[in-house]
């Protein structure tokens, strides 16, 4: 794999039901809608005549849908923290997530 230029990537960000993109050295991590969104980013590259050496989905796990509904509530209250967030705050979870978990990924 290896990394993709920023026309592709932004091609790829896009694509229907692709929330994220983010390039790395081997392709891109992608937070999507579901995996059938994956199949069509696959067939876009494909397309461009970019090699898919592998795709993987990983579904969000418990803990990653929890914490996205309490970020969104912070992001349509307003407020800074919910219960959730006393003693930690979102900015030191989110940093120490992994893209991967929080959603699909494709190398190219």
């Amino acid at each position: 794999g290896r990394p993709l230029d920023p026309g592709t990537v932004e091609e790829v960000s896009g694509t229907k039901g692709v929330f994220e993109v983010t390039p790395s050295a081997s392709g891109l991590w992608m937070r999507i809608a579901d995996r059938e969104v994956l199949a069509r980013v696959v067939a876009l590259l494909v397309g461009l005549e970019i090699p898919v050496y592998e795709a993987h989905a990983h579904p969000p796990t418990l803990e990653d849908v929890y914490f996205e509904i309490e970020r969104r509530i912070v992001a349509r209250t307003g407020e800074q923290l919910t219960d959730a967030f006393l003693g930690r705050s979102l900015a030191d979870w989110t940093s120490e997530r992994h893209p991967e978990a929080f959603g699909q990924a494709a190398k190219t």
